[in-house]
């Protein structure tokens, strides 16, 4: 896309798009049939596997008194630090005002989801199916086994281990 920086030694592969005003850091390696929205921030030495999405509308609704549902607008970006890593088939909502984080030394595994507004902290170890609803906060060095979801709006501090198919309800 327009205004998008590619640095040196990037690789894209085939049938990935990269929309404006997007920048990815050298040395960065994003698979075939990945999706990185307008704004996104990648930075250095990252690898992106195949069907990721980054920086998609995140599932934002209002209603109004009849009970009917309006999206509401997601103008903000994604931030991706140094030295992440994205498996396969993964999406990460770009925020909906400031931005989505992801922090430097971050594994995810394939097929998570991490919401709007979320941040993560770094050298954090994401398992399979993990999940996050908007604007959760978790520490650094936070681990998790498979099928852990974080509900909204929750902050979890530095050196947490959660086991697999467990959810976060509280700070």
């Amino acid at each position: 896309g327009p205004n998008s920086v590619i640095e040196k030694n990037v690789s894209i592969g085939p049938n990935s798009v990269v929309e404006g005003d997007a920048n990815i850091g050298e040395n960065t390696a994003i698979e075939s049939l990945v999706f990185i929205g307008r704004r996104t921030l990648i930075g250095k030495d990252c690898t992106i596997k195949a069907n990721t999405c980054i920086g998609v509308v995140g599932f934002g609704f209002a209603h109004d008194e009849k009970g009917r549902h309006y999206q509401i607008p997601q103008t903000g970006r994604v931030v991706i630090e140094d030295r992440v890593h994205i498996g396969a088939g993964c999406t990460i909502d770009r925020a909906t005002f400031d931005e989505t984080r992801i922090g430097e030394g971050t594994k995810i595994d394939n097929i998570c989801h991490i919401a709007h507004n979320t941040n993560i902290g770094k050298n954090c170890l994401l398992a399979g199916k993990f999940a996050t609803a908007g604007s959760a906060v978790i520490g650094d060095n936070f681990m998790c086994g498979g099928r852990v979801s974080v509900t909204d709006h929750v902050t979890i501090c530095d050196n947490v281990q959660v086991g697999g198919v467990s959810g976060v309800r509280t700070d």
